[in-house]
């Protein structure tokens, strides 16, 4: 009775095994390293300058407000043994306020810089994820991977060059016309 119990199951296993290989010669599968496809996207390139030309303009902004800070610190120090008390508190007090005022701009500036990144990296990534799913429909793929995920693939299985392409050409992307 054991002996029929077990070779029921290696019978089972074995199936299964074969059923499986069978199935799998009929699955299309590919990969895309994303990163990749990211960096070599033009339009990545194109809306990351427009982004780091806003971040040297805050910077510069940020930069001309420290200047004047330290241009009043430097004179208050200078002066402030020929002040009066009162007016060496009242300079001090808009110094202080001038600092807070930087350090305010200077916060929503960087969490308006980081917003704007991060809304355009999901656009872009958007894009190139909607141009993969319409490449895998178009070429009848059954599933793609990302390489990161991926451990071992043949270099056929490889469809990044194909999806940079498409992208750059402005095929199957949804940005409404835009390259």
């Amino acid at each position: 009775m054991k002996n029929r119990i077990m070779i029921f199951i290696v019978v089972g296993v074995l199936s299964c095994l074969f059923a499986g290989n069978s199935f799998a010669q009929n699955i299309k599968i590919g990969y895309v390293d994303t990163l990749k496809v990211f960096y070599s996207y033009n339009k990545t390139q194109k809306d990351m300058k427009i982004w780091q030309s806003e971040q040297t303009s805050q910077e510069s902004k940020i930069a001309s407000l420290q200047k004047e800070i330290k241009t009043l610190q430097d004179a208050y120090n200078k002066q402030k043994s020929l002040l009066k008390p009162a007016e060496a508190k009242k300079r001090k007090a808009d110094i202080g306020k001038k600092f807070d005022a930087l350090m305010s701009f200077e916060n929503q500036a960087n969490q308006s810089l980081t917003k704007e990144k991060d809304a355009l990296i999901t656009k872009l990534k958007d894009d190139i994820y909607s141009s993969v799913k319409i490449f895998a429909q178009k070429e009848k793929y059954d599933l793609i991977l990302d390489s990161q995920a991926v451990l071992y693939a043949p270099p056929g299985n490889d469809v990044t060059d194909q999806i940079i392409t498409i992208l750059n050409k402005g095929e199957n992307v949804n940005n409404k016309g835009t390259k």
